[in-house]
This record gives C-alpha cells, sequence and structure tokens, in this order.
C-alpha cells in the first residue's frame, strides 16, 4: 500500500482477510457437508421444507429453510371500517426490517405504506395503515423485507 500527501510516499504492507460470504456461512449452518453438495436441497433455488421460499429467500428473510412453519406471510388481517384502518400480522426475525406496501393493482407499481425494524429478538409484529381512497377500491398488499 503506497500513500502520498503531497511530500512524502509512505509504503506499508496491507493484508486484506476475505471472510467467507453471510449466504456461503447460512448455508454451511444450515446443512450438513453431504447435503451442500446436493443442489436440490442445499442450491440458492432449493426449497427443501416445501414451503414456496428458496433457500435464498429463507437466508434474507432470516427462517428456517428445513420448516414450512418458519417462512415470511403475513399471518393476519383486520379492517376497522369505523377508523378505515387495515391492521397486518406477521412474524420476523432479529436484524432485519420490513417494509409494507401497496398497490391498485396486483402487479404494481408498489407504494411505501409502513415500515419497522423487528423486535429486538424477532417474533410477532404488527403494521396499522390507514386504506384511504387513492389507489381505487380495490388496493393488495405485500410484506417486504428491504435489501438496504
Amino acid at each position: 500500500f503506497s500513500a502520498y500527501d503531497g511530500q512524502t510516499v509512505t509504503n506499508r504492507e496491507l493484508v486484506i482477510r476475505v471472510n467467507d460470504d453471510a449466504f456461503a456461512a447460512w448455508r454451511r449452518a444450515h446443512f450438513s457437508e453431504a447435503e451442500l453438495d446436493q443442489p436440490r436441497l442445499s442450491a440458492p433455488s432449493a426449497d427443501p421444507d416445501g414451503d414456496g421460499l428458496a433457500n435464498l429467500a429463507e437466508y434474507l428473510a432470516g427462517t428456517r429453510p428445513r420448516d414450512a412453519g418458519s417462512r415470511l406471510a403475513i399471518d393476519s388481517t383486520e379492517v376497522d371500517t369505523a377508523t378505515g384502518t387495515l391492521t397486518v400480522h406477521f412474524r420476523t426475525a432479529p436484524n432485519r426490517r420490513y417494509r409494507l406496501q401497496r398497490s391498485g393493482t396486483p402487479l404494481g407499481p408498489w407504494q411505501t405504506a409502513a415500515e419497522r425494524p423487528a423486535p429486538p429478538n424477532g417474533g410477532p409484529a404488527v403494521f396499522a395503515v390507514p386504506l384511504g381512497q387513492a389507489l381505487g377500491p380495490a388496493q393488495f398488499f405485500r410484506l417486504e423485507i428491504p435489501a438496504d
């Protein structure tokens, strides 16, 4: 490594250690060495528990790839017609942010209705959002874990 401040050149040895990527570490934590060689079980696109979430999605969501009950999903919704509020119940994993998005059509464009971090240890969480009429008579919602 060389640095020049306009007057002096300084040379130093620079050692860069690359840690294994986080997804590879997650795969090793959830699959045996033998299973890591079985793409139908441990590949990023595999879904060993059949819950509809591929391993890469399970990693991003902080869920368990061998437990179909451990997945990112909206558990239930309630509409309070008196206040025009939609309440969305869902489960979280630690160290994640969650975003509830809405659209007037099932294909978008999507707008953020609410966003929040997970509770410190994960667990149940709730979004309560006003329905409004800006998107028309039908509104569609989805739950997302932002990449940012």
